[in-house]
């Protein structure tokens, strides 16, 4: 006869023998061999079966893997992961006793929750220049955009803003304000004729003195020979000599700029740990680090607050004004200002500068999402209407552990992936976390960042650690470095994509001069009418220029510097040698590029006469 299964638990020193069946504790397991084993405690598993009078054997969980309960089973759970491209990032990591918890990536929404855990995330919609943000993006809902009502305009997709009233300012409109940007005004012509009034007074003026003082020379050389009596007469009049004109010293307006450089970078890249690093530094430097978050949400200056210490802080100041204008700042003792300004972009600066006085450098972060081209050009083109502000520069701030996976992130068609983007309008990148990577990942990131900018400057770091000597004062969209940027383009090649829709580098270089209005057309016909096309027939799009030329009739190189559509051909200080070989060197970083159709394209533009020249 067949006995049935039995289980054996120590009582006192004594084995009581039990029909087994279903009647193991709720703190045991069956064993293979029908034993009721104690179960192992959470962050282990079995190692071997209890038997006789030895209790089971457990073993902890190891790396990467999990028990967050009391079990029999023989193998952990794996942790799971929170991936970056399904827009999600871990919250609490993977322990023996829990599974990592994941959380949604700034600027995400959720759009599949399991088991109250979020599963998929996908980026808030970005409103479009013409619209702005009706209802701001949370981690449970999406952006909601609407288009500016009529007389006002956005941008940057972010807030409408009035136009300007040329009345108030007592000009006349220059050009009509649109949806996405503002009426632009210009002096009324009668104050150029009062100017010219004015001027024709001053004349007047001066010329009635010079004759009357002629005249007077010429009454004292007839008086001299007289008597003493009449001579009276002449010493009356010389009281009443002309004044001696003081000169005017005419009122220019001061040409002191404060240079501004654009942080940008991919979210968790490092930008905030590097501007929080400049903030508490000791440089000797006034730099105000503005943390422009275009209606993302709330203000950040408030995590430096607890980072530097109150003993660092001078003042915490909020300013609420009119026109959706809301400001928040930390001085700190070092002389530096951490401010947040959540406006359309450069008018909120100049105010907060004209507020807190002039500093020496101005850094502006931009979102991780942000395209860092439509702030350069907000500021670009403001420095040529007289702005106490100019462009400096863009630097990317790129994660060495995670900028590959960014940069082979997916888009739909017609999308440029944001990373990448990015690394292309930049004039350095900032590789930071290098020690989370082995140089062979390093090395693929370098080559990566290379294929896409062949121009730009690479600095490795960790924690965001630099010399602010490599950072400021970069002169990238001025003349002042004309002598290195020829260098660098004599040095450089044009790039293979990384991936077969990513953005690459083109550069040629063609003998002879263009001239300057053959040469607008050119570029005008790649950046503004899209009239290139490579060989598979798609349209060339430009994201960054730059370029050394010679331009007909000129002794001095000509500089060409362009974001997207935007560009300006400015002559350099240097002059070709006499007998130096005219040579124009252009490189175009974007999508779809072809070199050989460019070089083929300004080659006909090209003349090898070096006559005429100024």
């Amino acid at each position: 006869m067949t006995s049935e299964p039995r289980r054996s638990r120590r009582r006192r020193g004594v084995y009581a023998v039990l029909v087994y069946g279903n009647n193991c504790g709720q703190s045991e397991y069956q064993s293979a061999s029908g034993e009721c084993c104690p179960m192992c405690n959470i962050g282990s598993v079995v190692f071997r079966d209890c038997e006789g009078d030895t209790s089971t054997t457990c073993i902890p969980c190891g790396i990467n893997t999990y028990m967050n309960k009391p079990s029999g089973l023989y193998r952990c759970f794996l942790c799971k992961t929170c991936d970056h491209v399904q827009g999600l990032i871990i919250t609490q990591d993977c322990t023996t006793i829990q599974n990592t918890v994941c959380g949604i990536l700034e600027g995400y929404y959720c759009k599949d929750y399991r088991d109250g855990e979020c599963t998929f995330a996908l980026k808030h919609r970005k409103c479009q220049p013409g619209q702005e943000i009706k209802v701001a993006g949370t981690k449970n809902t999406d952006t909601v955009c609407e288009a500016c009502p009529s007389g006002f305009y956005s941008p940057l997709g972010v807030n409408c803003t009035k136009w300007t009233d040329c009345s108030v300012k007592d000009e006349d409109v220059d050009k009509e304000g649109s949806s996405v940007n503002d009426v632009t005004c210009k002096p009324k012509r009668r104050e150029r004729y009062s100017l010219i009034a004015a001027v024709l007074v001053a004349i007047t003026f001066v010329l009635f003195f010079k004759l009357k003082c002629d005249s007077k020379e010429t009454k004292r050389e007839v008086t001299k020979d007289k008597p003493a009596g009449a001579n009276l007469i002449g010493l009356m009049d010389e009281e009443d000599d002309c004044p001696e004109l003081v000169p005017i010293e005419e009122k220019t307006r001061p040409t002191v700029q404060i240079p501004v450089t654009i942080i940008t970078g991919y979210l968790g890249a490092g930008k905030t740990t590097l501007l929080n690093y400049i903030l508490t530094e000791q440089h000797n430097k006034r730099i105000a680090v503005i943390l422009n978050e275009f209606g993302e949400g709330k203000l950040a200056c408030k995590a430096f607050k607890g980072r530097v210490g109150d003993s660092a802080l001078e003042k915490s100041l909020a300013v609420s004004q009119a026109g959706e204008l809301y400001e928040e700042w930390l001085e700190l003792r070092n002389g530096c200002l951490c401010c947040s300004v959540k406006d359309n972009g450069l008018k909120a600066i100049e105010n907060l500068m004209e507020k807190k006085g002039k500093f020496d450098y101005i850094l502006l972060e931009t979102t991780g999402l942000a395209d860092p081209g439509a702030v350069a050009t907000m500021f670009w083109v403001d420095a040529e209407l007289g702005s106490d502000l100019y462009l400096d520069g863009i630097i990317t701030v790129i994660d060495a552990k995670y900028g590959l996976q960014h940069l082979v992130e997916e888009k739909p068609e017609g999308l440029i992936n944001e990373a990448a983007r990015q690394i292309a309008l930049a004039d350095l990148t900032i590789i930071n976390k290098t020690d989370l990577v082995n140089e062979t990942e390093l090395g693929q990131l370098r080559d990566a960042v290379r294929s896409i900018n062949g121009l730009v400057r690479i600095l490795e770091t960790q924690r965001s650690r630099v010399d602010l000597s490599q950072v400021l004062d970069l002169h990238s969209f001025d003349t002042k470095d004309d002598a290195r940027l020829a260098e660098t383009l004599q040095l450089m090649k044009t790039t293979q994509p990384h991936l077969d829709k990513n953005i690459l580098t083109v550069t040629f270089e063609v003998p002879g001069s263009v001239s300057e209005d053959d040469l607008n057309v050119f570029i005008q016909n790649l950046l503004w009418e899209k009239t290139f096309k490579n060989r598979e027939g798609l349209a060339m799009n430009v994201i960054r220029s730059k370029g050394v030329v010679s331009l007909q009739g000129r002794q001095k190189r000509a500089m060409l510097q362009g974001v997207h559509e935007l560009y300006e051909l400015e002559e350099t200080l240097e002059a070709w040698a006499d007998g130096e070989p005219r040579i124009n060197r252009l490189v175009f970083i974007g999508r779809n590029l072809d070199g050989d159709v460019l070089k083929d394209e300004f080659l006909s533009l090209v003349s090898n006469e070096e006559d005429g020249m100024e």
